[in-house]
């Protein structure tokens, strides 16, 4: 039997952190890591790593893989270059491709840990395993999820457990739908404060200044009538409306004084790059 996973990361404590995993810490992670594949995976079964099998790990790839059952496959990813180094990692794994196409129960399927936009007979019913993104919500996945036959293997959106085919799929069709009703229930209030005594002194014309940023705000889904800096849509889009913002109107960065949100559920995907670019932002 065939099963799937990715982006492991045995060894790394701060992956707990960026993808919300529920564990204390880096021993409990691996711990139960183990467990769950080896109550899963028997010695005859293939078991794919769809990539970043450790990360940052003092101990050496071979004190996981020993450990772990099944006929193992490794599919490289960005962080495996240690796996690739030691030729006694290496000896644990059946095969190591940088890309490869394998049939489970019937179905043709392509195996890569980056997501790639086009794939051997994508258009002739086959499927993309992939890794990579863990479960950011980011422009990849919002491009990933509309393509229907494209499967995230990793391991946080198959709790945790190497899934199968069959289980991969619903895993996936979970966590979108989840996605969806998130998305749908969720509303986004920015309160933005821009330096207004600065700009009129610096020759600036402070009401078509607002207006270029209510202009480029209409686009985004289910926008309200913008009032002046204050802004309520739906989640979805904002990080990409932030980086235009940016890019676009370059004089915004020189005069925005605040940015004030209340949706925490953006506080990793939008806040962290507005404190990067120095802006001052924070929760109500």
């Amino acid at each position: 039997m065939n099963f799937y996973t990715s982006d492991l990361h045995f060894g790394h404590s701060n992956v707990i952190g960026f993808d919300h995993r529920p564990f204390a810490d880096r021993i409990e992670m691996e711990q139960v890591l183990i467990h769950l594949w080896n109550g899963r995976v028997q010695k005859d079964d293939d078991i794919w790593i769809i990539g970043d099998f450790c990360f940052r790990a003092d101990k050496d790839p071979t004190y996981y893989l020993k450990k772990l059952k099944g006929r193992k496959h490794l599919i490289v990813g960005n962080h495996d270059g240690v796996i690739l180094k030691d030729e006694k990692a290496l000896s644990y794994f059946e095969s190591v491709d940088k890309m490869t196409h394998i049939q489970d129960h019937g179905e043709q399927i392509v195996m890569c840990h980056f997501p790639i936009a086009d794939w051997n007979q994508m258009h002739h019913g086959s499927w993309l395993i992939y890794g990579h993104i863990h479960n950011r919500k980011d422009d990849t996945f919002e491009f990933m999820r509309k393509r229907e036959r494209a499967l995230n293997a990793g391991c946080m959106i198959n709790n945790y457990a190497p899934a199968s085919f069959r289980e991969l799929k619903e895993n996936n069709r979970r966590y979108l739908e989840a996605y969806e009703k998130q998305r749908k229930d969720s509303k986004f209030r920015m309160l933005i404060a821009l330096d207004e005594e600065r700009m009129v002194r610096d020759g600036l014309n402070v009401s078509e200044k607002w207006a270029e940023i209510n202009e480029m705000l209409i686009d985004l889904p289910k926008m309200k009538q913008p009032e002046r800096g204050v802004f309520v849509t739906e989640s979805s889009g904002i990080r990409s409306w932030f980086m235009h913002l940016l890019e676009d109107k370059p004089w915004f960065m020189k005069y925005v004084a605040s940015w004030k949100i209340d949706d925490g559920n953006l506080k990793d995907d939008v806040i962290e790059g507005m404190r990067a670019v120095g802006i001052q932002c924070s929760y109500e």
